[in-house]
């Protein structure tokens, strides 16, 4: 298989490799390639941010690095490492590296949350 050559390739990629739900997100790839002056590495951070706690059905949460929140809606815990009962903590990974936590208030999680993380790594 050849190198991807752009972001939307590394994200069709990751669709066509991962479980095969994620095949749907081909679509939502190809509008997002239609606008790729809207679609910066902070867009994406955003993007996944808003998807993720739509589907937790959550209000607040969102994506810390380790060291700063790269995204956020709402109030955040105190301690992200530690969020508390209330707040469930999904690994972002890419490549076998921990890019950063999914953060979010909710009592569980859902399978997709984690095949959202698997499919969008960053640029």
């Amino acid at each position: 298989m050849k190198a991807p050559t752009s972001h939307f390739e590394r994200l069709r990629q990751a669709c066509i490799s991962g479980p095969k739900e994620a095949a749907q997100l081909l679509y939502l790839i190809d509008f997002l390639e239609t606008f790729p002056e809207q679609v910066g590495e902070d867009g994406l951070f955003h993007l996944v941010g808003v998807t993720a706690l739509g589907i937790a059905k959550s209000s607040q949460g969102g994506l810390w690095d380790g060291q700063k929140w790269l995204f956020l809606r709402g109030v955040p815990p105190e301690d992200p490492a530690n969020p508390g009962e209330e707040w469930q903590v999904l690994p972002w990974s890419y490549q076998g590296g921990i890019l950063g936590f999914l953060i979010v208030g909710a009592p569980e999680t859902v399978s997709a949350l984690e095949m959202l993380l698997y499919v969008w790594p960053p640029y």
